[in-house]
């Protein structure tokens, strides 16, 4: 885990791609809730309530959750801000249920995206059938992603030829999964996510050595809560994004 910015009132650092949040999502020995206990024990006194953002489960208090304002996924790396007091994180959490804060992810996706820029609003909700995964239905939250084509890439062999897209992505609401479900419903998956993607691009990502979804958070920007001043974060590609994008022909 890399610190970005620290001061007495919030936390940011650069999550890296393999780390979940908290236990919520899984049995992770390593997550991000028990590095930020390990490292400020004296946060484990600071039980304040925080609402979860997990269908019927609004009303519960989120003790190990601590100082969390916003999640990333599992394998999505990428800027992330903590509150290290109970101001900070209830002035961050109406910053976040306002749309108030700018978030902004970098995602290489299967096929070439046009027109080059887009807005999609598809409100997003559980999955009918498959209950762990979500899915743009009808009657779900109101969910709206924007993106922009950075980049074409493609890679070229004897029989075929593959089309590859790098995107920046906009989210104003963050719903879980939410940019992996919007751009997997227009036609084009995220390379390396073997939940969303469909089958070409699943055997696109394991010929081009993807073994995580590449989904980077790569901008965040907020109020501070205490001095009012608005500040922006940026994290490059991580080497293992990088690596990829090297390997790909413009």
């Amino acid at each position: 885990m890399k610190i970005i910015y620290e001061d007495k009132d919030i936390l940011v650092v650069d999550k890296p791609a393999g780390m979940v949040v908290d236990e919520g999502a899984g049995r992770e020995r390593e997550t991000v809730v028990s590095w930020l206990l390990q490292k400020y024990p004296e946060m484990a006194q600071l039980a304040w309530p925080i609402e979860a953002q997990i269908a019927n489960r609004k009303s519960q208090i989120e003790e190990k959750r601590i100082g969390l304002v916003h999640r990333l996924d599992k394998d999505t790396s990428g800027l992330l801000v903590i509150a290290k007091t109970p101001k900070s994180q209830k002035s961050l959490m109406s910053q976040w249920k306002g749309r108030k804060v700018e978030k902004e992810y970098i995602a290489l996706v299967f096929g070439k995206v046009e027109p080059k820029r887009g807005r999609i609003e598809l409100p997003i909700g559980r999955a009918p059938i498959q209950r762990q995964k979500m899915a743009a239905i009808s009657g779900g939250r109101e969910a709206i992603t924007e993106f922009e084509v950075l980049s074409y890439y493609k890679l070229s062999a004897i029989s075929y030829k593959l089309e590859f897209s790098l995107l920046k992505v906009r989210i104003l609401t963050g719903r879980t999964h939410q940019i992996r479900v919007h751009l997997a419903k227009i036609g084009y998956p995220v390379m390396g996510d073997f939940v969303y993607g469909n089958k070409s691009s699943i055997k696109a990502s394991k010929e081009i050595g993807l073994i995580r979804q590449f989904l980077h958070a790569s901008k965040l920007s907020f109020t501070h809560p205490t001095t009012k001043k608005k500040l922006t974060f940026e994290s490059p590609l991580p080497e293992d994004l990088q690596i990829i994008i090297s390997h790909l022909q413009i």
